[in-house]
């Protein structure tokens, strides 16, 4: 699954990630994942990132969300563009 096609399950009354912080790693994931020479520390970065919890907040899905990013990763890590 590519970034441009990502959806996540908003969830409210349990914990979930920031909307707004997810949305934004998935842009520059698109945007270094397009770029004609990714940089070599995709992967990792993408490994490293840590989102804000929200509880009983419009925030999206944990584990949709990291689920999503492990396919990324094994993106970035395959050169995939």
């Amino acid at each position: 699954m590519s970034s441009e096609n990502a959806s996540f399950p908003i969830v409210r009354w349990r914990e979930g990630y920031d909307i707004s912080e997810v949305d934004e790693f998935i842009d520059w994931i698109d945007q270094e994942l397009t770029d004609v020479a990714p940089q070599p520390d995709v992967a990792q970065r993408i490994r490293e990132t840590r989102f804000t919890p929200r509880a009983f907040k419009r925030s999206y899905g944990m584990e949709a969300v990291d689920d999503f990013l492990d396919l990324q990763v094994q993106r970035a890590e395959a050169g995939s563009r």
